[in-house]
């Protein structure tokens, strides 16, 4: 076990925790911001929400057709007791076979990138290729390291749970490895404290 998977940090895989410590730092906050201003859903559109968590981006994402998945056995209980109705909830990876059709218009990651290694991102975004309708989106969301970050945005990016924390070039890299269009936004106040963020736009 690493350091980060050990102390406090163990405790975020429960779920109760998990949305207890969102809710201190703002996050709800954050995915509004996400969801208005990125994601920009249309009435009917069909969402893939890959690492979905305990699934609050519903709280936001209206007239959508919705299907998440984490490996979090726990996490995809709690957001069936509390979204069962507004989406569909799978305790599994999402493989190519999952989204052969290409059927989905938007594809999220949202705090995912910074726990996959750079062949792990490489698959997540061939994935996510597959599972894009023509001029569907994939969005992302990750902490960045970034040369005009303050020093207690940067001390807090690196203490985040994922070992994988990159510059702004080097995910843009990973993501054009696969997309040819990729547009780049970083953010610096998406939380109560101080983090750096940055979004992926990624369009097939």
């Amino acid at each position: 076990m690493s350091e980060r998977d050990k102390g406090f940090y163990k405790f975020l895989f429960l779920p109760f925790v998990y949305r207890f410590f969102i809710w201190i730092i703002g996050a709800d906050a954050l995915r509004a911001v996400m969801t208005k201003l990125y994601i920009k859903p249309s009435y009917g559109d069909k969402v893939l929400d890959i690492g979905c968590g305990t699934g609050e981006i519903l709280d936001h994402l209206t007239d959508v057709s919705y299907y998440g998945y984490d490996i979090n056995a726990d996490y995809i209980e709690s957001a069936k007791k509390k979204y069962g109705h507004k989406g569909n909830f799978f305790c599994e990876e999402v493989n190519t076979l999952a989204v052969s059709d290409a059927e989905y218009d938007i594809t999220l990651a949202i705090g995912l990138l910074h726990h996959l290694s750079d062949e792990e991102c490489k698959r997540l975004f061939e994935l996510a290729s597959t599972s894009l309708k023509k001029n569907g989106r994939l969005i992302t969301l990750d902490g960045v390291y970034t040369e005009d970050q303050s020093f207690l945005a940067r001390f807090f990016v690196s203490r985040d749970r994922g070992k994988h924390i990159r510059t702004v070039s080097e995910y843009t890299r990973l993501a054009k490895s696969v997309f040819q269009e990729v547009e780049v936004y970083t953010q610096y106040k998406m939380l109560r404290l101080p983090y750096t963020h940055i979004i992926l736009i990624c369009k097939k």
